[in-house]
């Protein structure tokens, strides 16, 4: 009887075991099937948009699509957006880009950009470090800058398996874009001279420039727009990490530190050595010139100067910081080789992205409570020779190293406002700054300025201009900027 007894109850547990394994292999067979539903081929896609819809169909409440424009042909500059609430900027939240195929031969970019869009949408539910990313950071990824490019090297690349080195390299026109920004280091060259602006630098068009180009039109426009704080473009055909400045004082080879150059090697190295091969590679790229990069990461004049580049421009006439990536040997590589690709640069991708959250973030406010617009974010102690400048909504972004910080704030109409800071590894320093109404003393200005119509002579606008000097009493120095304008606006 107990010997029975015992055979029963074996064979029960036996039986639930049965089924423990079969619920077990149901259940990985329904995470299978779902990871194949939410997975995403590793080919060359010809139509982006398509993909980025599909990607926006799984994630609508994390993901928006949009176009910034035209390429020469008329194709669709294709955007898609990643966010706990897309289509709205957050004040305080950074907003970071990732751009790709920028030359049209130069594919593998555009494939990683879109894994890395379907990576954050399939992990957004179960992983915290994607769910970090995603409510913290406003994300925009650009696939392809140049599709004209890219159609005419796919074209040969579907027919041949490979693509001359050069060919689709340029837009519609011939023209490569990562030359065709518009030259403002030069006259960044001529500020530190002069003692100019070191930030928001614009340049008047000249009749000698080159054709700005409607690629290059619609990124210029976007990155206007919106607050990027981050960012990098994906290039092939070496493996290192680019950093600014791109052009040197002569166009000469040689390093061409800009003033956040400790910074930029910090987030040059971030990439780099996330990445499976890139800081500790120890071949050569098989071309000649090739370089061996210490570290994976090179100072762009240093590597070769080049003007018109859109790491120089994002640098000099934005808030944001971007680096350039190139992410192997081969240009055009095969699609057998996508996946490893993918699989070397994913946490690179990531580690890079969460960069945006380092250093000093806050919002400018009066002393009603509104944000104030445009007000210059100066780096005093230890001076950093480049300021950033508040968004619409009064929020600020300012990429820093650990360290103890002098921040000055001067906006226009408001006294200057000093805060010392420190920023510590790993964590975001939050600031909240209110400013002043600087008033104005009246009964001093109209005094001065009937002093200086009585005694000016024509020498005395340049003299003005030049050292600040008034006659008679000092005022604030609201009332120089007054009268200096006053004098000098044509």
């Amino acid at each position: 009887m107990d010997a029975s007894r015992n055979l029963l109850v074996q064979s029960g547990n036996q039986s639930q075991s049965t089924i423990r394994h079969v619920y077990k292999v149901f259940i990985l067979l329904a995470i299978t099937v779902t990871i194949h539903v939410h997975s995403l081929d590793f080919v060359y896609h010809q139509d982006i948009g398509q993909v980025l819809h599909n990607i926006h169909e799984k994630c609508p409440n994390l993901t928006r699509v949009y176009t910034i424009g035209s390429s020469v042909k008329g194709r669709s500059l294709w955007v898609i957006e990643i966010s706990d609430n897309p289509g709205e900027h957050e004040v305080g939240e950074p907003e970071f880009k990732y751009i790709a195929n920028m030359h049209g031969n130069e594919p593998a970019g555009r494939e990683l950009l879109l894994q890395l869009a379907n990576h954050l949408c399939r992990k957004y539910s179960r992983d915290r470090r994607v769910q970090r990313l995603v409510n913290n950071t406003r994300i925009h990824l650009m696939p392809c800058m140049n599709p004209d490019g890219f159609h005419e090297s796919y074209l040969v690349y579907n027919r041949t398996g490979e693509v001359p080195p050069f060919y689709g390299r340029g837009n519609a026109n011939g023209v490569d874009l990562n030359r065709n920004f518009p030259d403002l280091i030069s006259i960044y060259y001529e500020n530190e001279r002069t003692n100019g602006p070191n930030h928001h630098i614009t340049r008047t068009p000249q009749p000698e420039d080159p054709i700005m180009q409607p690629e290059v039109e619609a990124v210029i426009a976007w990155m206007h727009k919106h607050p990027f704080v981050l960012s990098a473009n994906l290039h092939e055909g070496e493996l290192v990490a680019n950093y600014p400045f791109d052009t040197s004082r002569t166009n000469r080879n040689f390093y061409s530190a800009c003033p956040d150059d400790e910074l930029f090697r910090h987030l040059a190295t971030t990439y780099a050595e996330n990445h499976a091969t890139m800081r500790d590679r120890k071949n050569l790229c098989p071309y000649g010139g090739a370089h061996l990069f210490e570290n994976g990461i090179t100072n762009g004049a240093d590597w070769y100067s080049v003007t018109g580049s859109m790491q120089d421009y994002n640098y000099l006439a934005t808030n944001c910081f971007d680096i350039t990536t190139e992410l192997g040997c081969t240009k055009f590589p095969p699609e057998n080789r996508l996946r490893e690709i993918w699989d070397d640069n994913r946490e690179s991708l990531l580690k890079f992205l969460e960069k945006a959250q380092m250093g000093v973030h806050g919002v400018v406010r009066s002393q009603n409570g509104s944000r104030i617009r445009d007000a210059v974010v100066e780096v005093a102690g230890p001076r950093i020779g480049h300021d950033v400048t508040t968004a619409k909504d009064g929020d600020f972004w300012r990429l820093l190293l650990p360290g103890l910080y002098t921040i000055n704030f001067h906006a226009e109409g408001f006294k200057s406002k000093s805060e010392t800071v420190t920023v510590r590894k790993g964590k975001t320093t939050w600031v909240e700054v209110t400013m002043e109404t600087e008033t104005i003393d009246v009964e001093c200005f109209s005094r001065q300025w009937k002093d200086l119509e009585e005694n000016a002579l024509p020498h005395l606008k340049a003299l003005v201009k030049r050292m600040g000097f008034h006659p008679g009493r000092r005022c604030p120095s609201k009332v120089e900027t007054i009268i200096a304008e006053k004098l000098f606006i044509p």
